[in-house]
């Protein structure tokens, strides 16, 4: 604490009231210690100063001293999200002194595209890219001095459809076509099946160089896409690729199958 005028040394001392229990008040005018118990309303006291002149002069002050607890962020983990599909969690702390403030961490890494998190600590918005996306997140409270806590978070966000091999490609002789028919199949995020998708083969493993004959096709009432591939030259261990025209569907590859004369 501090005064000023009066004449030479000054006394401190409580005369009203009392500081939070585990602190005292030195004559130098010192609060310390260790609280050992939260209050956030506060202890409210009265303090006197002395000097030391004669006559001595006093004054008092009455001062309130808020106990917070230490400022922590409960929230354990975010859930993953869909690619398209709105999403909103909202962030928790406990302890310190309240309003909090929520902003991302400095040097954090970003948050999934098109989410973002608000002052109050919503998390919320509608992904636009797939992956996984790791960032660190802060909470300020409101005490003087003020308390910052910080947790790192990861969420990923997943297709919003998914994409199989429901037949697998077999091995086949070139220009042959492969039998069974390959088959992909098309699901939304509940697993329902998706009908008229246009579904496009490729080579993600290419080693004769060659040709696929018939790429497209499009998924009936039961979300299976059925093909009539033809590859034009031999090889070993051809995989196939499998897209979609919907957005945020991502893609599969296929088993290896060999080409021979």
């Amino acid at each position: 604490l501090t005064s000023s005028g009066g004449t030479g040394a000054v006394t401190w001392a409580v005369v009203s009231g009392a500081v939070p229990p585990g602190l005292t008040l030195s004559t130098a005018g010192a609060i310390s210690g260790t609280p050992t118990t939260v209050n956030i309303p506060g202890s409210t006291f009265t303090v006197q100063a002395t000097d030391s002149g004669s006559p001595s002069q006093s004054a008092p002050r009455t001062l309130t001293l808020r106990v917070a607890a230490p400022l922590v962020i409960t929230t354990a983990s975010l859930p993953g999200a869909k690619y398209g599909v709105v999403y909103t969690q909202t962030l928790a702390a406990s302890g310190g002194i309240s309003p909090y403030v929520w902003s991302l961490a400095s040097g954090s890494g970003p948050l999934p595209t098109g989410l973002a998190l608000n002052a109050a600590g919503v998390l919320s918005g509608t992904p636009t890219a797939v992956g996984t996306f790791s960032f660190t997140v802060q909470v300020a409270d409101a005490g003087g001095p003020q308390q910052i806590a910080t947790k790192s978070f990861s969420i990923t966000v997943a297709n919003a459809y998914t994409i199989s091999f429901y037949v697998q490609p077999s091995n086949v002789y070139v220009n042959r076509e492969i039998e069974p028919d390959v088959k992909v199949k098309v699901t939304d995020s509940t697993g329902k099946v998706v009908a008229g998708v246009k579904v496009t083969l490729s080579l993600a493993v290419n080693p004769g160089g060659a040709t696929l004959l018939y790429p497209t096709a499009t998924t009936g009432y039961d979300g299976i896409a059925n093909f009539d591939v033809i590859v034009t030259k031999t090889g070993n261990g051809y995989k196939l690729q499998a897209t979609t025209n919907l957005a945020g569907a991502g893609s599969a590859i296929s088993n290896a199958f060999n080409v021979s004369k």
